[in-house]
């Protein structure tokens, strides 16, 4: 939240004044609150990503199994497509958990995590 207030002058003040005063006092910077802000520019995040996806039309799709600091095995989608000025761009879109390393398994997981998207695997080119 203090990294934001450096950018927002309503949120910099509201830290000025509010930021730190002690227990029992709300000043709406609790976890849950840091937790809901991390949430939703994450989700603004995504729709960036996918909306610039989606006007490229074509792209391609890296998809990588990699444990988690709990040692669960996890996959991360990565989608490279051309920007409008010609210039590729690789993003990383989002981890889902692995559910299997067979082949159909993979396929089904990629699938469900594109169509949740709103991203259509048919313009895929590349993977």
């Amino acid at each position: 939240m203090e990294l934001l207030a450096e950018f927002d002058p309503f949120l910099k003040e509201h830290v000025k004044n509010y930021g730190g005063p002690g227990s029992g006092k709300t000043n709406y910077l609790s976890s849950t609150t840091y937790e809901e802000v991390v949430r939703i520019m994450a989700q603004k995040c995504r729709e960036v990503i996918t909306s610039n996806v989606r006007a490229a039309k074509y792209f391609s799709i890296i998809v990588d199994s990699t444990p988690d600091i709990s040692h669960v095995d996890q996959l991360s989608i990565v989608l490279r497509h051309v920007q409008e000025c010609g210039t590729p761009r690789e993003v990383f879109l989002t981890f889902i958990p692995n559910t299997g390393h067979k082949s159909e398994e993979l396929l089904n997981a990629v699938t469900t995590a594109l169509e949740a998207f709103q991203i259509n695997l048919d313009d895929c080119r590349g993977q």
